[in-house]
């Protein structure tokens, strides 16, 4: 039993990936466009997101 999606696990080296890549930039303070994740790890985390108060529903309304 592995209870992490393949699709998430592959979000998660992604991530490393990406975190790894500008790993230079930020020991060196140099200054670059913000970006927290890649847009290929939040489309997939977004799949799993769970909806809160005042979000639009998204199930098919």
């Amino acid at each position: 039993l592995d209870p992490l999606p393949d699709d998430l696990k592959l979000a998660v080296l992604k991530l490393v990936a990406f975190h790894y890549e500008q790993r230079e930039a930020v020991a060196f303070s140099v200054t670059m466009t913000m970006q927290l994740a890649p847009y290929g790890v939040t489309s997939i985390a977004d799949a799993y997101r769970e909806s809160w108060f005042g979000e639009a529903a998204t199930d098919g309304v």
